[in-house]
């Protein structure tokens, strides 16, 4: 296992919030002394100076302009929320989305994309996936299943230069919910999802990504890398049959956008060909 991606036990946790904090105020620090013959980088803002070079960063960011493959791969919890209980952690969590992309044209791009997430043990690491386990809100025994979502989009700046996205199968595009926020060389991507009023409540999403200004402003690579954390409010998991039960479970992850399936954890892995071979052909 890539020690970048060495899983965290529930006593471990505790730990992460602080250290993700120090490493972000460390990366956004000035130089320290003895880096005055490094070599100048590009910390303008050339990267959003127009809005196809805004749209064309941000496809880099969320995937790669060559087509090739780009698993955004994560850690974190699956929390349980309930008016009358202090917030409960029911499972570690471990996911990948994995995000493909093909340009259509000068400024429009399909782009797939598909997530497998895998609950764990929070003491032990193990994953449950097809194992039984004792709900401690309604005690009987649930199987766990894995979380498998996917989406199919067109991407596209409108009008106004806001970048918009629509599905394949047919709808209006809707602009993303999007802002920057630049500290040092650092530029933070913040977003948030709109859901139909429709869907189940709770339901939302928000994340923050995390890039370096030099790259974005060096226009040759094909993709960009980045660090990623997100939060996820949603109804309870189908497979806890507790629909009726009062709460909502948060999600909160923090990961990075990999080079490759080969650098996920062999234990998710395996699970992802038992359950996604089809993404896995992706980089075929």
């Amino acid at each position: 296992m890539p020690e970048s991606n060495r899983e965290l036990n529930r006593r471990d946790l505790l730990g992460v919030s602080a250290l993700a904090l120090g490493g972000l105020a460390a990366a956004c620090a000035p130089g320290t002394p003895g880096d005055e013959g490094a070599p100048t980088q590009d910390l303008s803002d050339a990267w959003s100076a127009t809005p196809e070079s805004l749209f064309r960063n941000f496809v880099r960011v969320r995937a790669d302009l060559n087509g090739g493959v780009s698993p955004w791969w994560w850690s974190g919890v699956y929390v349980a929320v309930t008016p009358d209980d202090n917030p409960r952690v029911l499972f570690a969590a471990e996911g990948c989305e994995t995000k493909r992309v093909e340009r259509l044209d000068e400024n429009r791009y399909e782009i797939w994309s598909k997530v497998m997430t895998v609950f764990k043990d929070p003491e032990t690491g193990d994953i449950l996936n097809g194992k039984e386990y004792r709900n401690p809100f309604t005690g009987e025994m649930n199987q766990v299943e894995p979380n498998v979502i996917g989406s199919h989009m067109i991407l596209e700046p409108d009008d106004q230069g806001r970048i918009t996205e629509r599905p394949t199968a047919g709808g209006d595009p809707e602009a993303l919910d999007l802002s920057w926020v630049r500290s040092g060389d650092k530029l933070l991507m913040v977003g948030s999802r709109d859901y139909p009023e429709e869907r189940p409540i709770p339901l939302a999403e928000y994340g923050t990504t995390v890039v370096d200004v030099p790259a974005l402003n060096d226009p040759g690579p094909s993709r960009v890398e980045a660090v990623f954390s997100s939060v996820y409010l949603a109804p309870w998991q189908r497979f806890l049959a507790m629909p009726e039960k009062a709460g909502h479970a948060v999600w909160h992850a923090v990961g990075r956008k990999t080079h490759g399936f080969h650098e996920l954890t062999p234990a998710y892995l395996a699970e992802a060909e038992r359950y996604i071979p089809d993404v896995l052909a992706w980089a075929d």
